[in-house]
């Protein structure tokens, strides 16, 4: 199973890649892992501009500028692979995102991916992501946020 780590590091790298550019085209050849027809994941995204990825649990988030979401899961585990010209798309996945007409990325699942399209205003519904709640890690969160009863607290003062 994928760590939750690795899914961090892969966010911040696809953010890093992908941000700003624009969906050309999506080829799904694993039907099982996804909600959508591949004619409707073009119809719903190609042209769309990448605004930001993120991370929610094990799960990376590719928000949109048309207020949709693409919600990748690994599962298992599995290999995303980045590329930066067609010809070096590897000929075993079972996604592939172009951005840009020239690069993109291609997902192949061990078992149990999924790849799924949500509007934003679905996605606090997502059955997979609703009760996820804020990670340690976004700044948003700090020591102030956590309430640690003083009474179950104890320091020493040769630690402060």
């Amino acid at each position: 199973m994928v760590e939750l780590l690795e899914i961090y590091q892969l966010a911040q790298k696809m953010n890093n890649l992908l941000k700003d550019k624009r969906i050309s085209d999506i080829d799904i050849l694993q039907p099982r892992c996804t909600n959508l027809s591949v004619r409707e994941w073009n119809r719903k995204t190609r042209g769309v501009l990448v605004k930001e990825v993120y991370h929610k649990g094990i799960w990376i988030c590719i928000a949109l500028s048309n207020d949709k979401t693409i919600l990748i899961s690994l599962g298992l585990g599995g290999d995303l692979s980045y590329f930066t010209s067609l010809g070096q798309i590897k000929k075993k996945h079972h996604v592939c995102l172009v951005v840009d007409d020239e690069e993109g990325f291609t997902i192949k699942f061990w078992c149990f991916g999924k790849f799924l399209l949500s509007s934003n205003a679905d996605l606090e519904k997502e059955i997979s992501l609703k009760d996820i709640g804020e990670h340690l890690w976004n700044r948003r969160v700090g020591l102030g946020y956590i309430e640690i009863p003083k009474d179950k607290c104890k320091v020493k003062k040769d630690e402060l």
